[in-house]
């Protein structure tokens, strides 16, 4: 590596000549792959998982559909990703086409805070990052203020349980409303020779990594984008010594954390 730094080592955030995997479900990962090309990136999006909504019939729906109609006993509701704001906001539409008074509205990261505006529900975000943590920290939700609360998460099914833990150890009762499932696509038989030339992948879930673990078999020096240490520590763990950890989820804390890696590889 040269000495003397480039001109743009700085501030430059063009991606000219980087190879970069989406991995993120519909419509995302393609609004996604569309910022990376207009950045100079190629960008290939294989979507490793979907995100399907629970409806009637469905194991956990019932339950979530009671917390739903419950929403105004609720003094706080958390949003936990942009499939539980699309999904859960479509179904409170359903139930409360006059959004109940009184409620704290709260989001983790800014892209699920924007689908909830999708359904005008203002929520507030951490503005320090864009995980579970980061929301943890808040002055509103520390145990002065939430102890004896009921508070309503809305989830995928099975989804991270730190929330809802912290939340309860600091006095609140917590109810899950579990809205969608994630299941595995496909490998497609061609996704090898299409992923020959790699110098990045996003992923930006647990599903995600252990689907794209268990099919790649290009070489481990691939830099990896993940969110928070919990998926950081997972990928070293399967392997992959190239990690780089993402303030959160959201599209913007994901190409944040590309200008960092893409800065330390020409600096």
């Amino acid at each position: 590596m040269s000495s003397e730094q480039p001109a743009d080592c700085v501030t430059g955030t063009r991606l000219e000549g980087v190879t970069i995997l989406v991995t993120r479900p519909a419509p995302q990962g393609a609004q996604l792959q569309q910022r990376l090309q207009q950045n100079g990136a190629q960008a290939l999006w294989l979507p490793l998982l979907e995100t399907q909504a629970l409806n009637e019939g469905d194991n956990g729906f019932a339950q979530t559909k009671s917390y739903i109609l419950d929403l105004d006993l609720y003094a706080k509701v958390i949003c936990v990703s942009r499939p539980a704001a699309r999904f859960g906001g479509a179904l409170i539409d359903t139930y409360w086409p006059q959004l109940p008074l009184g409620i704290d509205w709260l989001a983790v990261g800014t892209g699920t805070a924007a689908e909830l505006r999708q359904w005008d529900i203002e929520a507030v975000t951490a503005s320090e990052g864009e995980d579970s943590e980061a929301l943890l920290d808040l002055p509103v939700l520390q145990a002065d203020q939430v102890a004896e609360q009921r508070i309503l998460i809305l989830r995928g099914a099975g989804g991270r349980a730190l929330l809802g833990e912290t939340l309860a150890a600091r006095g609140a009762r917590v109810d899950y409303a579990e809205l969608y499932q994630r299941r595995p696509l496909p490998w497609p038989a061609t996704a090898m020779q299409q992923l020959a030339h790699l110098d990045l992948v996003m992923l930006t879930s647990g599903e995600a990594l252990q689907h794209f673990n268990q099919h790649y078999q290009g070489p481990r020096d691939v830099a990896l984008i993940v969110p928070g240490l919990r998926l950081a520590d997972m990928a070293r763990a399967l392997g992959w010594n190239n990690v780089w950890q993402s303030t959160g989820a959201g599209d913007d804390a994901m190409l944040e954390c590309i200008n960092r890696w893409r800065h330390d590889a020409i600096c």
